[in-house]
């Protein structure tokens, strides 16, 4: 017998295969799953369309010459199911749930609870042992094991109905007539025919069934097993049917699918039997089965996939070159966050039994109407009156905040300056819808520009003084009742204040001061619907509840990283501009909105397109939970993982669309932030490289408010690629993840990197580098193997260096397991990593090592470091120039960052006349004796300078006049406070930069260094003053500062600014970036390094010789590049 050809949909249309070899090149290519992802209508439809491609029902007229009767199995024969068929109690199951919720007995209170409990009930109803039984008599013992006791009888019984009708509904919008049958019946002349089902429904529901597709009037009568507890399976049911009809077996023709129960048995008795399968049907229903017994496992991704098959076949359907239907397509891809969340409203409004939903503008509007396209299908088979009644709330926190305060008091006024602890006097009347005119006389008195932005504005003397005068409270309370009247008399008229118990609303969120507003002027319980919500910053009103879909950062649930969610703000975005206020008239009080110039066009070009989209794909989503039985719990961590998508890796049509939009925050910061200059990165970039370059660029992803959206741009993207190798290492992390693409593992699905570090030492500067790095590159996504030399100072030491960061770490040196990428850190490490086997291998290098030797064994293999082929990783320029000039290797240089988070100016602190001194007598490359002897140099000079020494807890040698030693200082915070005490850091490095210099700049002080060839290819002109390499040369640039007010400043002010951009995080990316490019194409391209240091040396004047003039000028000559070195 031939199968009857299967469903097929492919691109925009839904047909059948037109021979056996186009079947099977479709089966092969995975498209039979497709079935399972359309509903009845749509594929009765498509039977409909296409019956001139059927193959024939396997019975001929002529098979049936000297046949009487006509016997048909009904399920799989007659009836195809597009859901398992189990999946139809899990409807009925979810029917109860949704119902009658509070009444169900908690251990109840779930779809797995009362489908196992059903299941037991129905094993435990059949009156035989062979498991025949009769739902509708199973049905209401099933309720009262579930149910509450206390619960009526007659409630009771109507539930029974009500889930008895239920069952029928969920079957009648669950099948379908069989194609091949249904044009077979057409076709052919029938002799009587009956129907005959192994099924838990009477016959009489069966025929009612069949009548609904059509079909009834073939049947003269019809038998189902749960009628007499007869069934096929035993042959009971084949002689009651002899019997009745008076037949004989061979006058008898039966059609099914099942091996026993439908061929075996009566061909036993002497029936004539033939076997219909359909092995497409029969795949698909095995698809169903792994999902849903997925489902009874708690495993939601086999209906994830299928669920995400259907969206994407519908996603190509409505493709094609207009930028419109590219926006409708990515809009039917972001239909589950949509509709599930919608979905969740209506359970929850099913849940506590309200009869309307408030939808909150402006989000509300699209929420709203897409309730009402989904209402319309009816997802849970209720009955589309069943559903509350949507209505509209056109509210926001500017038009409701005022009319909620019940004071003018700091204690009242703390729930908005918790959300904006900055804010200036005219951004403060702006949220209360307050005319900033009033308080202007008053704020003058205090010496407070409307305009200044206040930190913390409750401790702020003058600006608690404004709002304390009468007049200004006066005003503000006649304000406040105004506020309240209008908008309570608008709530009245919308019927939110009417004597229901709870009101149900629904905002996009994200913390819902909306509703926290509302809540202060009613006593029924409010409970909120939310997409999302961020952690509270205010307490919650007592008559208060919300709850979050997707994320509830309250209850420890996330679903994507930080706040800047205004990307899936916009998806919903509605026409008509915001809500102001509220005006009484004649006609009934009117919201006022305030619509932002250009807006209205992007909503109607770009965000209208597609929530189009949305709409289309939240029927195929309704549909699939429908027929599956599920609810919106089931798909939220696919919805999740959907919006992460969205979010991480936005498709640049709905990014375009962002980028135009003016955001609105007239509540709160009182701004309008204009997305289309945030997008002009190009231009305002032009001609920036190194820290500069990071710092503009992180600015405009900082204020994006939607990184990956940005870097979707087009005119972001050719700004990326027209930059060279070096200007994008020195890019922000963000930029090469998104256009070079994830990192991928040799071992793994992600990159392994191990790091070969020296046994560990707190407080050392440069193990802290090391673990700076390695965090760094964790969040690239590379997992970390960190190999501690010995166990040092202890693991507790690690731990806090890597500050959470997961990492595998162990105490010994080992190259067992395989990584991507090895490091080395310290000088005897690299010959170790050269002999590692893995692919990539590279050396943070941070100090030329050799130098901390004489010149013996340990200075030769210090510098055969460098000779191993490793990928070689710099801090700062110095060392690059070095290893490129002397060895001839390429390194990348990573310039030396500052933390500006602790290093920086502080306010009301007074610069002293004095002088700091990093002091470390163990470091022989510090200077230590040429350090003190410039200073005694300087103290000799001017006697009232203060001296500062720190940075060692060892004592202090040869030290003949006055100086305040403070010793080895383990805050951080407490040195920064050192430094902007001082006009003047002396800070001696023998081999590479030290960080210091640049960390004193950021506070403000001028450091003084050695003009040597380590030093002038990271300092820059203007900033730290670098003198010949004696005491009397530092001594004469350290008085050169003090005694010239003008300059000191200026040079201060230069040394602030030159390391404001100068960040720890421009460091780490330019590591991470080539770290990247390395496991990605193999090697970075090379560096430019340039002599940036051009001003002259400070030579004392006794020291004005040729000698030192010409050691000035090697170093200078060794700092160019070797095409430069005509000096």
């Amino acid at each position: 017998m031939e199968p009857l050809v299967h469903f097929i949909r492919t691109g925009a249309t839904a047909g059948l295969a037109r021979n056996r070899e186009e079947e099977w090149a479709l089966i092969e290519s995975g498209k039979r799953n497709t079935k399972i992802l359309r509903d009845a209508r749509r594929s009765r439809e498509a039977a409909d369309k296409s019956q001139q491609f059927l193959e024939p029902f396997p019975v001929q007229q002529s098979d049936l010459d000297g046949i009487e009767l006509l016997s048909l199995d009904v399920w799989d024969t007659i009836l195809r199911r597009d859901c398992y068929p189990d999946e139809i109690k899990l409807q009925s199951a979810r029917y109860v749930y949704l119902s009658c919720f509070w009444d169900i007995r908690p251990a109840y209170r779930s779809l797995l609870a009362l489908l196992r409990r059903r299941i037991q009930v129905e094993n435990e109803a059949a009156p035989k042992r062979d498991f025949e039984y009769r739902f509708s008599m199973a049905a209401e013992r099933w309720l009262r094991d579930v149910l509450e006791p206390a619960i009526p009888a007659e409630r009771v019984y109507r539930l029974r109905d009500a889930v008895l009708e239920h069952e029928f509904q969920a079957e009648k919008r669950s099948t379908r007539i069989d194609p091949a049958f249904k044009l077979f019946r057409e076709k052919t002349q029938l002799p009587q025919t009956i129907f005959t089902s192994d099924f838990y429904l009477e016959s009489t529901v069966i025929m009612r069934l069949l009548a609904s597709h059509g079909a009834g009037c073939t049947f003269v009568k019809g038998y189902s097993s749960c009628d007499e507890y007869m069934n096929k399976r035993s042959g009971e049911l084949f002689h009651k049917i002899m019997q009745e009809f008076s037949i004989s077996p061979s006058a008898i023709l039966h059609i099914g699918d099942n091996p026993i129960a439908d061929i075996a048995v009566p061909q036993r008795l002497g029936i004539r039997s033939i076997s219909y399968l359909q092995p497409a049907e029969q795949e698909q229903q095995e698809v169903q089965k792994r999902a849903y017994e997925g489902f009874l496992n708690g495993k939601q991704e086999l209906h994830h996939e299928a669920l995400d098959r259907v969206i994407e076949e519908l996603a190509a359907t409505v493709c094609d070159k207009a930028d419109s239907s590219a926006l409708t397509e990515e809009g039917v891809r972001l239909a589950p966050i949509a509709a599930g969340f919608i979905m969740h409203v209506i359970e929850t409004a099913l849940r506590f039994d309200v009869g309307k939903i408030y939808f909150f503008t402006r989000e509300g509007q699209f929420l709203k109407e897409l309730y009402e396209q989904i209402v319309s299908l009816d997802p849970y088979s209720l009955g589309v009156d069943t559903y509350p009644i949507p209505r509209l709330l056109e509210v926001s926190r500017l038009a409701t905040f005022a009319a909620s305060l019940r004071s003018v008091g700091t204690q009242e006024l703390m729930r908005l300056w918790n959300q904006y602890s900055k804010q200036s006097l005219r951004a403060f009347c702006n949220s209360l819808n307050f005319d900033a005119v009033t308080v202007i006389s008053a704020a003058q008195r205090q010496g407070l520009d409307l305009d200044e932005v206040v930190d913390m504005p409750w401790n702020d003397p003058r600006f608690c003084a404004v709002l304390e005068n009468p007049e200004v409270q006066n005003a503000l309370q006649g304000h406040l009742e105004d506020q309240k009247r209008n908008l309570t008399a608008y709530l009245e008229q919308e019927g939110f204040l009417d004597d229901a118990q709870t009101a149900l609303i629904v905002d996009i969120g994200w913390r819902g001061t909306i509703q926290d507003n509302l809540c202060y002027l009613t006593k029924k319980h409010v409970h909120g619907c939310y997409l999302g919500l961020f952690k509270f910053l205010n307490d919650q009103p007592s008559n208060s509840g919300k709850d979050g879909w997707l994320a509830n950062y309250n209850k420890y649930e996330y679903c994507w990283d930080g706040e800047d969610i205004a990307p899936l703000e916009m998806l919903f975005n509605g026409l008509g501009g915001s809500v102001v206020g509220y005006e009484q008239s004649t006609s009934g009080v009117q919201a006022q909105r305030q619509i932002i110039e250009g807006e209205e066009a992007v909503v109607e070009n770009y965000i209208r397109p597609l929530q189009a989209g949305i709409i289309q794909g939240s029927k195929e989503v309704c549909d699939y939970i429908r027929l599956h039985g599920l609810l919106s719990a089931d798909i939220r961590s696919f919805a999740r993982s959907k919006a992460r998508e969205f979010l991480n890796a936005p498709p640049s049509s709905i990014a375009r669309a962002f980028f135009e939009l003016k955001h609105n925050e007239s509540f709160g910061t009182g701004e309008t932030t204009d997305m289309t200059t945030v997008a002009d990165l190009a231009r305002k970039c032009e001609g920036l490289a190194d820290h500069r370059l990071h710092a503009a660029t992180s600015r405009f992803l900082e204020k994006s408010h939607w990184k990956a959206g940005l870097l979707a741009l087009e005119p972001v993207r050719s700004f990326y690629e027209a930059l060279s190798p070096q200007d994008r290492r020195a890019l922000p992390m963000d930029f090469g993840l998104h256009y070079r693409g994830a990192l991928i593992g040799r071992h793994g699905p992600t990159p392994r990197m191990a790091i070969y570090v020296p046994s560990p030492l707190i407080g050392s500067g440069g193990h802290r580098t090391i673990f700076n790095v390695a965090r760094h590159v964790q969040k690239m996504g590379i997992e970390l193997f960190i190999y501690l030399e010995s166990e040092g100072a202890g693991v507790g030491c690690v731990e806090e260096y890597l500050q959470g960061t997961p990492a595998h770490v162990f105490v010994g040196w080992d190259r067992a397991v395989p990584v991507d990428f090895a490091l080395a850190t310290i000088a005897h490490s690299a010959a170790y990593v050269a002999e590692h086997p893995c692919p990539f291998k590279g050396y943070l290098v941070q100090d030329f090592e050799a130098g901390f030797n004489p010149l013996s064994d340990g200075y030769v293999s210090a510098e055969n470091s460098y000779c191993y082929g490793l990928q070689h990783f710099t801090i700062g320029n110095w060392l690059a120039h070095l290893l490129r000039t002397q060895f001839g290797v390429d390194a990348v240089p990573a310039g030396l960052g500052v933390d500006t988070d602790v290093y920086r100016p502080l306010s009301g602190v007074v610069r002293e006349n004095a002088v700091c001194f990093l002091y470390q007598p163990d470091k022989p490359r510090r200077a230590p004796v040429l350090g003190i002897n410039a200073l005694r140099r300087l103290k000799h000079a001017r006697p009232d300078t203060k001296v500062y020494v720190y940075g060692s807890d060892l004592p202090l040698e040869n030290v003949d006049f006055e100086v305040e030693n403070l010793g080895l200082i383990q805050n951080l915070r407490e040195i920064n406070m050192l430094y902007n005490r001082c006009k003047v850091g002396l800070c001696i490095s023998m081999s590479n930069p030290s960080r210091i210099p640049y960390e004193m700049m950021a506070a403000g002080t001028i450091p003084v260094d050695l003009y040597r060839y380590n030093n002038l290819l990271d300092h820059k002109d203007g900033t730290a003053i670098l003198a010949f390499q004696s005491d009397a040369s530092l001594a004469e640039a350290m008085l050169n500062v003090l005694e010239n007010e003008i300059d000191c400043l200026e040079r201060s002010q230069t040394c602030i600014y030159s390391t404001q951009s100068r960040s720890l995080l421009w460091e780490q990316d330019v590591i991470g970036n080539a770290i990247s490019e390395i496991l990605q194409k193999g090697h970075p391209t090379g560096h430019n390094i340039q002599l940036l240091y051009e001003d002259s040396a400070v030579i004392a004047a006794e020291e004005k010789i040729p000698s030192v003039t010409s050691f000035c000028r090697w170093q200078k000559y060794l700092s160019c590049h070797p095409s430069d070195r005509n000096i």
